[in-house]
């Protein structure tokens, strides 16, 4: 893990490195306008219910939980807004978690692989201190457990789930001045097409010292409800992800 983190701030000071050559040797006067958040931070909670099969189980697991047994984590937020007021949107979310657990006398080991991933395009209303987006788009999510008992007798359980909601949504800009912005969104979508239903909402505060690149810190919780299959293959995946957010943003 702690390779893991070393890594992950040696990429964030690359990236503002060449950020900043790339933003010096080309002007941005263009049709365009873009920002980038690589390796962004989701301090991510999870609560909710589980269920596999007959079985249901509740799920409260806090951030700390998760970085602890964090092995491999990917994220990053790209977009772009055409001068027409068109834009569009891309957003990914890797989790790889591996943990050892206790089940009664039995000792098990745990793999957790999770994607989230955003593709959207929007329409920007107004380009003063006061914007407001209308969104539209999909949110891919794969779930994919892998569960092995230190007997070999027993069975492994190892199963993938994966689903796409189409998603429909609003955000709200305001633009302090220059250095300052205040970003609120919120979309709901799912409709029975993939989950049941679905909703994300997400604030941050963007503060720009640079001309390039920005800080930004927020919250944002998503709200999935999806169910699949019936008897021994039936699947409940009812859960809420949440947790403070924090990025380099890189704009040109």
């Amino acid at each position: 893990m702690k390779r893991f983190v070393t890594s992950a701030l040696l990429a964030i000071v690359l990236s503002c490195f060449s950020a900043s050559v790339f933003a010096g040797e080309k002007a941005i006067e263009g049709n365009w306008d873009f920002s980038l958040a690589p390796l962004y931070m989701w301090m991510v909670n999870m609560d909710g219910d589980m269920g596999i099969g007959p079985i249901d189980t509740g799920v409260s697991v806090p951030f700390k939980d998760i970085f602890d047994n964090l092995e491999t984590i990917f994220t990053v937020h790209f977009e772009g807004v055409h001068r027409s007021n068109w834009g569009f949107l891309l957003d990914l979310s890797y989790l790889d978690i591996s943990a050892s657990q206790t089940a009664g006398p039995l000792q098990l080991s745990i793999d957790f692989n999770s994607v989230l991933a955003e593709a959207g395009g929007y329409y920007r209303f107004s380009n003063g201190p006061n914007v407001f987006d209308v969104l539209a788009g999909i949110r891919y999510t794969k779930l994919e457990p892998d569960i092995k008992f230190t007997v070999p007798t027993l069975p492994v359980f190892n199963k993938k789930y994966d689903w796409v909601d189409p998603i429909i949504g609003l955000r709200y800009i305001y633009n302090f001045n220059e250095k300052w912005l205040l970003s609120l969104r919120g979309d709901i979508g799912g409709f029975g097409a993939g989950s049941d239903f679905t909703w994300n909402v997400t604030g941050f505060v963007q503060w720009k010292p640079w001309k390039y690149a920005g800080i930004l810190a927020g919250y944002r919780a998503l709200d999935q409800d999806y169910e699949d299959g019936s008897g021994a293959d039936r699947f409940k995946y009812d859960m809420r992800l949440h947790g403070p957010v924090m990025a380099i943003n890189f704009i040109w």
